[in-house]
Formats: C-alpha cells, structure tokens, sequence
C-alpha cells in the first residue's frame, strides 16, 4: 500500500483500491504552508513529507505530481514532451512500424530528390532523415482537451500514468471547480488507470460524502480528524 505522511501528523494517509483521499486544510496558514511544500518536494527540492509503498520510503519526486491550478495542466512540459518523442520513436523501431518508418523516410528522400533537381544551386542532405527530426517537424504532442474540463483531467491522468512513473496525483481545491457527478467519474477514471489521486481541499465539502472519499481533516485549530485505522503506525 502507498502511504504519505508529514511528521506534524498524527495520522498516515493511506492509498486504497477505490478510494480516493480528501485531505481538508481549514487553517488557511497551514494550508499555504503545506500546499507549497509539498509542490516544492514533486519538484525536487527538499522537504517533510514522505511518499511510501509497503513502509519503504519512495523518491516522492519520482512518483507523485501536483496539479496547484486544473486550469494550466502542463502537458506542454519539455519534460513531458521529450518523453513523448522518445516513447514515439522506440515504437517506430519495433514491429509494423518499422516498416512503415522506412517507408516514411524513403518518402522523405524521394521528395528532397525532387527538390534537388528544381532548385537552382546544389543541396545536400541526409540520406537517411533521423526519426527524432521528423517527429519534431510533424509537430508530435498531446492531444489536449478544452482546459478544465473532466476531459483534460482524464488526459492529464492518462498521460502521466503513460510517461512517468507517476504513483500518485495530488490536486488542489479541485472539489470546488467540478460537480460531485464530475467528481464521481474522475475517481472512477483514476481506478481504471490504476493511480491514486490526492486531493488538497481548504473546507470540508457541503456535498454528501461520497462512497470513495476516504476523508482527513486538520481544523482550524490544527485538531485532527481521521479514519482510526490510519493513525501513526511508526
């Protein structure tokens, strides 16, 4: 099981199957605080919060992704996209597709022939066009929905499942931007592509709990509340 803790807790969150945690900051001071360390630490830089599987200590910068804004999703990441070139390029090596490949830079070398003999000054070329270059040309990306619909957080979902190793998304106050039905199908699209989600939320939600929420709460006078069974277990 894939577990965060923070040594101001009492309490572990726990990643089960079919549920998602809604981990509720109502003291405005420590959410700011907590929030930004947390995003700090997907980045990299040092911070408290510790990512487990199993009770062994997992990279949290390796597995876990933070969403601050649903509006900016970020799949526009260099990152992103050079994971998305080299996946695409190994493909074109492999199988079918290597056929296809070859059949696509032979197309290549029969047009620049083409070229060669029309224009007016010699040219040269290579004379076998390079993968990576032509996947940059054909301007190869994701496929990104309408920003902050449940779409383009399916995408993000998929996308990160697909290139990274991505254990678990965290998202902040996406309670408030999305309907409980939107709600609803978003922990269901999270289960069938096998990551957890986390979301960060400054108030406990109006709306009847739903089934999946698995709830934390840190009031406003930093009193906890929590399932019994996820106390400190270390």
């Amino acid at each position: 099981m894939i577990r965060l803790a923070h040594p101001d807790w009492h309490f572990v969150i726990s990643f089960h199957e079919h549920q998602t945690p809604v981990l509720v900051l109502e003291n405005p001071v420590e959410y700011r605080r907590l929030v930004a360390g947390l995003l700090q630490q997907t980045k990299g830089q040092p911070g408290r919060f510790v990512l487990s599987r199993d009770w062994t200590v997992l990279p949290l910068e390796q597995n876990m992704a933070m969403v601050s804004n649903v509006f900016s999703l970020g799949l526009t990441d260099r990152k992103l996209l050079n994971g998305l070139a080299k996946h695409a390029q190994a493909l074109s090596c492999q199988g079918k597709l290597c056929e296809v490949t070859a059949g696509a830079q032979a197309a290549v070398l029969e047009w620049m022939a083409c070229l060669e003999t029309e224009l007016p000054v010699p040219i040269a070329y290579d004379d076998e066009p390079d993968v990576a270059a032509l996947l940059k040309a054909v301007g190869l990306r994701f496929d990104e929905p309408d920003c902050g619909t449940p779409e383009a957080l399916d995408r993000y979902i998929q996308v990160m499942t697909a290139m990274t190793g991505t254990r678990v998304i965290a998202f902040v106050n996406l309670m408030s931007a999305f309907s409980a039905e939107e709600m609803d199908a978003l922990a269901k699209a999270a289960d069938y592509r096998k990551v957890h989600l986390l979301l960060i939320e400054p108030l406990v939600s109006a709306r009847p709990q739903p089934s999946w929420e698995r709830r934390y709460v840190v009031d406003k006078d930093l009193c906890e509340l929590y399932p019994e069974e996820d106390n400190r277990a270390y």
